[in-house]
């Protein structure tokens, strides 16, 4: 067993097994909600979910990707989906952050949305990045984004927002995000159907916003 930290990351998602399946197998799916938009997406698309990927249909995908023994799981659950993302390790839990189970907590949140909100929709993300004080920064992005709390954990909180265009947003840190101590601090916005445009809109200001809050701001895109 590889020398890492176990974790396990669920979400249960609004859509049948099949439709759940298709959107963690089939590459064009698999854009309309993972991750965020960069030059290097198909790539890490392709790289985790069809060169790495060992998938047994209906309900299980063994990811070869480097980190030993992740397992997506999908089990049926009335007339929706459990969804599962585990990993095995030996080292004990130490409650620190671990980018990978970070990743997965807003992948998986970020695909209930897709299927449950905007099926078969194209989408567009701005994602913004800098070092500040995770509490503070969060407050503030809760006070501009009001709307439905889909997760809320050590190190990330997940918004559904009416704006921009019936979106969701992830805003992760790599501290507790009670902490008050500078630290990297993330903002995923992703916007499907109609609202691409109004994301795209709202981009210089979303930027500018994000400016007046973290020191080293950066946008992925850049531009």
């Amino acid at each position: 067993m590889a020398e890492q930290k176990p974790f396990r990351v669920e979400v249960s998602v609004g859509a049948p097994r099949e439709a759940v399946w298709r959107a963690l197998t089939e590459p064009a799916e698999i854009r309309r909600w993972h991750g965020w938009e960069y030059d290097g997406l198909d790539e890490e698309i392709r790289f985790i979910y069809v060169d790495h990927a060992k998938p047994s249909p209906p309900g299980e995908i063994l990811l070869d990707d480097g980190a030993q023994g992740q397992k997506i799981t999908l089990l049926a659950e009335g007339t929706g989906t459990l969804v599962r993302v585990a990993r095995p390790g030996s080292l004990p839990d130490d409650g620190a952050y671990d980018d990978i189970e970070q990743g997965w907590v807003c992948f998986l949140q970020q695909l209930r949305h897709y299927l449950e909100h905007h099926p078969g929709e194209d989408r567009a993300t701005l994602r913004l990045e800098g070092l500040a004080a995770p509490d503070a920064t969060l407050a503030a992005v809760r006070d501009r984004f009001p709307g439905e709390t889909r997760h809320s954990g050590r190190f990330q909180h997940d918004i559904a927002t009416a704006r921009p265009g019936r979106g969701l947003l992830v805003f992760t840190s790599h501290a507790p995000l009670d902490s008050s101590a500078p630290a990297p601090v993330t903002l995923t916005l992703t916007a499907h159907g109609p609202g691409e445009r109004e994301l795209t809109e709202a981009r210089e200001d979303l930027r500018s916003w994000w400016s007046s809050l973290v020191s080293d701001p950066r946008t992925v895109p850049p531009g």
